[in-house]
């Protein structure tokens, strides 16, 4: 989804929501192998994040690192 300055946040979480749910039903054995992965407390929407966060055009610090995809990291 591309950047819009003219597009208001409704519209935007709408189409994130859409487009997530696309990803989702689209790739289905995509998503049961990596779940195959994670602990069972981990959510397939949680996956996702994980991966749009990592696959995305985000600015800073890259690392080589693994994400952790637990919801309560150790600090």
């Amino acid at each position: 989804m591309k950047k819009s300055p003219r597009r208001t946040w409704a519209e935007f979480l709408r189409l994130l929501g859409e487009a997530m749910a696309r990803d989702l039903d689209e790739q289905p054995d995509t998503w049961k192998t990596l779940m195959g992965c994670v602990p069972d407390d981990v959510s397939v929407l949680r996956v996702l994040d994980v991966v749009a966060w990592n696959r995305g055009g985000r600015t800073g610090e890259h690392t080589s690192e693994p994400a952790d995809l637990s919801d309560n990291p150790e600090k």
